[in-house]
């Protein structure tokens, strides 16, 4: 069941990135007929930033939460003062597509997975243990 779930996330994907292309050709088309010529190139930019986050994020929060583990660092929702981080005491699911689950995936990858990766030490990323070996 989770294979037919992913795959129509990833159509779902699909689809948009049509939408995308076809509401980015439609903005570009009203930007050039109602702004001064040598302000289009910037708000043409600007937009695509705009509409590939929305598609891009849109997207995420279809997919199924992924699981951080016990004791990285995550994001909770916004606060008065901004966003602040907790330590996860449990593996903890994030949503990916809000802003404080891609923070937290960011997070996730900078300060965890990627210097295992670069250390070589997967053994542990890979689910195998000394017992195993």
């Amino acid at each position: 069941m989770g294979y037919l779930r992913d795959m129509e996330a990833l159509l779902t994907g699909y689809r948009e990135s049509i939408t995308r292309f076809r509401v980015t050709e439609n903005l570009f088309r009203d930007i050039k007929s109602s702004i001064p010529y040598d302000s289009i190139d910037k708000a043409v930019k600007n937009i695509g930033v705009v509409v590939n986050s929305f598609v891009i994020n849109s997207w995420l929060r279809r997919l199924q939460p992924m699981i951080v583990p016990k004791g990285a660092r995550i994001y909770c929702d916004k606060t008065a003062g901004g966003s602040s981080t907790v330590t996860a005491v449990a593996d903890t699911p994030i949503q990916l597509g809000t802003t404080s689950g891609n923070l937290s995936f960011k997070e996730f990858m900078e300060r965890v997975l990627i210097p295992k990766l670069k250390s070589g030490d997967t053994r542990e990323l890979l689910g195998v243990t000394d017992a195993a070996l």
